[in-house]
């Protein structure tokens, strides 16, 4: 898609083939998913608030069953001052299972060190005291917190990370952009079965623009933090009170709720 636009009865897009060609698709509505550097955004003209981490994140594959050969959970959280890591099986292009870990870099390791074997199997080396471990994948990338100052303009609607972006660390992002989907999805139905456009749209905006700053940039922001705090005293309070929470049936379900944002889908239907 290289360009869109909107009249005050349809939207078209230009979409570019791979031969040159550039084809003009026209509808009713167009949603904007196209990432967080959206054209759709873009093109309504609205902000894009929040901030950018200082450092980078590398995200590495390896094939090699780090569950089995040191225990780790499906998902894990290793917590350090200087060299945390967030470490999830997934299953991979092939279905046997890649264990995907994201290591931050520092502000003055260049891109080429960060994204060297030496350097990946450095950090491999910290956190498991063994390897080194074949590479499948890696991938370097800025991080960032950011809400669109609106969800919705005209006939433009936007979803997932063109509406709002997040580190990965809690697995938010994809997560609250399903929600966006169906919440919008069941909009556009009400609206074909004629229901009010603007009412209804505006609705979608409140609900899940509200939401994600509440919950997915607040909850993803602390997780952050937790791994990486430097202060001794800090960083035991906090894992005491994690400690606290799993031990309290109530306090451990109301923090599943809220870290699976299962809280926050009951909140934004709450949201008129």
């Amino acid at each position: 898609m290289i360009a869109v636009r909107q009249t005050a009865d349809h939207v078209e897009c230009d979409v570019q083939h791979l031969n040159g060609e550039v084809v003009t698709h026209r509808g009713s509505y167009l949603i904007g998913c196209d990432g967080g550097r959206s054209l759709t955004r873009k093109a309504t003209g609205t902000s894009f608030e929040g901030f950018t981490w200082p450092e980078r994140f590398n995200i590495v594959s390896t094939p090699v069953d780090l569950g089995k050969i040191h225990g780790f959970r499906l998902r894990n959280y290793c917590s350090h001052p200087d060299r945390w890591v967030s470490l999830m099986q997934v299953p991979g292009e092939d279905g046997k299972g890649l264990w995907r870990c994201v290591f931050p870099a520092k502000e003055h390791e260049s891109d080429e060190e960060v994204m060297s074997d030496e350097w990946i199997n450095a950090r491999f080396l910290e956190c498991m005291n063994d390897g080194p471990y074949p590479i499948v994948h890696r991938n370097m990338y800025n991080v960032h917190q950011r809400v669109a100052g609106n969800f919705r303009s005209g006939r433009m609607v936007l979803a997932g990370d063109s509406a709002h972006v997040n580190n990965p660390i809690g697995g938010m992002g994809m997560n609250s952009g399903f929600q966006d989907g169906i919440t919008l999805a069941r909009k556009l139905i009400e609206i074909d079965r004629g229901g009010d456009e603007d009412t209804l749209l505006a609705r979608y905006d409140r609900q899940r623009r509200l939401t994600a700053i509440e919950y997915v940039q607040a909850q993803s922001i602390a997780n952050k933090k937790l791994l990486e705090e430097k202060d001794p005293a800090v960083r035991a309070e906090r894992l005491s009170e994690l400690r606290k929470i799993v031990a309290d049936p109530q306090k451990h379900h109301d923090y599943v709720k809220r870290a699976s944002l299962i809280s926050m889908w009951e909140k934004s239907e709450q949201i008129e």
